[in-house]
């Protein structure tokens, strides 16, 4: 079996990025993992963001997700940086707009909660970092 702990801040964008394929080469990953067969269990220790995410989970996978667990679209950040970007730039005082982002992202942390995550992602369990190994034990 495989067991994957996942740690995924996502994809890198930009054009440093694009020059070095990242989105190529991490595709390509993705699509390894699709046709995974091996039995896998996935652990996600902290983040989870976007199509990078899909290369931690095959199918069938076996999904654990400690309490400092965040999976989605985005991180907060680059949520925040994208919805709320005009507000942000119609804010001339750079410290004001500093107060703002952090508000914005302080906001949507918040919902952050790893239970209804767990429940709408179809996660097998939700553990505390001390009961990994018991856990992987009886997958």
């Amino acid at each position: 079996p495989a067991v994957f702990f996942v740690d995924e801040p996502g994809f890198n964008v930009g054009l440093e990025a694009e020059s070095q394929a990242t989105i190529r080469y991490g595709t390509e990953a993705v699509l390894e993992t699709s046709t995974f067969s091996l039995p896998s269990c996935a652990v996600v220790l902290r983040k989870a963001y976007g199509v990078a995410a899909a290369a931690h989970f095959p199918p069938d996978c076996h999904v654990l997700l400690w309490p400092t667990a965040e999976i989605g679209a985005l991180p907060v950040e680059s949520g925040v940086a994208v919805a709320f970007r005009s507000e942000l730039e119609q804010i001339a005082d750079p410290k004001a707009r500093d107060e703002r982002r952090s508000e914005l992202e302080s906001q949507f942390s918040a919902l952050l909660d790893p239970f209804p995550r767990a429940e709408s992602l179809a996660a097998h369990d939700l553990i505390s970092p001390e009961e990994t190994r018991v856990a992987l034990v009886r997958w």
